[in-house]
């Protein structure tokens, strides 16, 4: 979306030394690129059930220009097309936070115990 921004790789080391799971928030290039540096990373898309929902929660906000808006709204479309490239998609729906939360963390949990799964490292 035109920020060039990155994770402080030493952090993310220090906490997967010490057996933590880390999170990640980043955009599809950004997951695309941590995959590559990191076989073992898990990748879960984290999404809304339709456009009209993505473009209302964005506008919202009002934290974008008209302009970067529909930015966003076009590379949320290519993204989409990306789902079957993430190990799960989750559905983020309105008013059900704390399920989605919950949902996070049984996948998390679920991949620490999976018979093995190989730990990331960097």
């Amino acid at each position: 979306y035109g920020h060039l921004s990155g994770v402080p790789r030493d952090q993310v080391v220090r906490h997967l030394k010490n057996g933590l799971s880390v999170i990640v928030r980043t955009d599809v290039q950004g997951a695309r690129s941590l995959k590559e540096s990191v076989p073992g990373a898990v990748l879960i898309f984290l999404t809304v059930p339709d456009r009209e929902i993505l473009e209302r929660r964005l506008r919202s906000r009002d934290a974008e220009s008209s302009l970067e808006l529909e930015e966003r709204l076009k590379a949320a479309s290519v993204e989409m097309s990306d789902l079957d490239w993430f190990d799960h998609v989750v559905l983020n729906l309105e008013n059900q936070q704390a399920a989605t939360v919950g949902r996070l963390l049984d996948i998390i949990a679920t991949e620490r115990k999976r018979p093995g799964r190989p730990i990331p490292h960097l």
